[in-house]
């Protein structure tokens, strides 16, 4: 059964793939505890090969920066800490460090919230909302995933229309140049 607690699904961290042919970035796969929905972000590749250290339990990690800021903090699993995810803007999940006992929140950018989350054990969660949103169904051991179109960098969007054009596939086109167009106007009024 999912953990939902007003409002949010706990998430775990269960893959992370290099983007080939990309410029340092890499793919993270979340699920919700049952395995059933996920949703998927892009991240930089070196925060990949962090999260992967952790993951992997490599030696020598408690004496990098993280750890020992989490150590001089005490923040870990016993702490009454969460962080969640509650929106996407500017292709990026929007996440907060949320502070039960202190009633205090931060926000967090996602990478970071990952490694956070990876080295102290907080739960990362998001708004089910949102989760219902951006997930899609989870199929472990496929070759690709699906990357919501408002997670994907401006960079990559273009890269994605050109490759559209080229290869004939003018519906794609048509959808991508709409979210470059979108974020352009976003961009124009903030």
């Amino acid at each position: 059964m999912m953990a939902r607690a007003m409002g949010r699904t706990r998430l775990v961290l269960r893959d992370i793939s290099q983007i080939m042919g990309s410029d340092g970035l890499a793919v993270v796969v979340l699920t919700d505890e049952s395995k059933s929905q996920c949703i998927t972000a892009v991240i930089e590749y070196a925060m990949a090969l962090e999260l992967n250290k952790r993951r992997n339990g490599v030696s020598g990690t408690e004496l990098l920066l993280p750890e020992v800021l989490v150590s001089l903090l005490q923040m870990g699993k016993d702490q009454d800490y969460e962080l969640l995810i509650h929106d996407v803007s500017d292709a990026q999940y929007k996440v907060t460090l949320i502070c039960r006992h202190m009633m205090t929140a931060r926000a967090i950018r996602f990478s970071d919230a990952l490694l956070l989350s990876e080295i102290t054990g907080v739960p990362i969660s998001i708004d089910n909302d949102l989760f219902s949103r951006q997930g899609s169904p989870y199929t472990p051991d496929i070759e690709g995933v699906a990357i919501p179109i408002n997670v994907v960098r401006l960079k990559q969007l273009k890269t994605a229309l050109d490759k559209a054009i080229e290869d004939e596939d003018y519906e794609l086109a048509a959808h991508l140049q709409k979210e470059i167009e979108n974020r352009r106007k976003r961009r124009k009024t903030t």
